[in-house]
Formats: C-alpha cells, sequence, structure tokens
C-alpha cells in the first residue's frame, strides 16, 4: 500500500491513498480551547473521514472543559481520534 499525504492551506486536509480510493484525514492541534476556527472548517471536517486531534486541546484544564471542546468537533464529524498534549490535565486522557 502507497502512502501519498498532500497539504492544501485552503482546507488542511492529507489525502492517504487506500487501494483504489482515497482517504481524507482532517489532522490539528493546539485548539486550547478556542472554539471560533471550527465554524470555517465545517466543510473539511465533515468531509473527512477521520478527524486527528494531536494534543493541546485545553488551556491547563481537565476533563469538562475537553468534553466540550470534543463535542464541538463531534458536530461536525463524529470520527476523532484525540491526543493529549502538554496542556492539557492528565485527566483527561481517558476521557
Amino acid at each position: 500500500m502507497s502512502v501519498q499525504l498532500c497539504y492544501n492551506p485552503d482546507t488542511f486536509l492529507g489525502q492517504r491513498e487506500k487501494g483504489g480510493a482515497r482517504m481524507q484525514i482532517m489532522a490539528f492541534g493546539d485548539i486550547h480551547e478556542y472554539l471560533h476556527p471550527l465554524a470555517t472548517l465545517a466543510e473539511p471536517l465533515q468531509r473527512a473521514d477521520v478527524v486527528l486531534i494531536t494534543g493541546d486541546i485545553t488551556r491547563w484544564r481537565g476533563a469538562e472543559t475537553a468534553s466540550k471542546v470534543l463535542q464541538a468537533i463531534w458536530h461536525y464529524n463524529p470520527t476523532v481520534l484525540a491526543q493529549v498534549g502538554n496542556t492539557d490535565s492528565w485527566g483527561i486522557h481517558h476521557h
């Protein structure tokens, strides 16, 4: 299987070749609770096969705040993989 990653500054989508089809992956991090940019990313979020959050979901807060951020992302796409970042409390790890 070959892997091809493409960077598109308009959508921030990566594409991974999977057989004859392409999997659309949207990855970003350092959200730090700033949800307002999500509305401008609505279309690529909804089109993506998976959304990868690379950490720093919150600004030194816990599971309740992380849950609000993740719910805002789930509004656009239910398939989300998220990682704890250095500004997230370790308590969100099991969330």
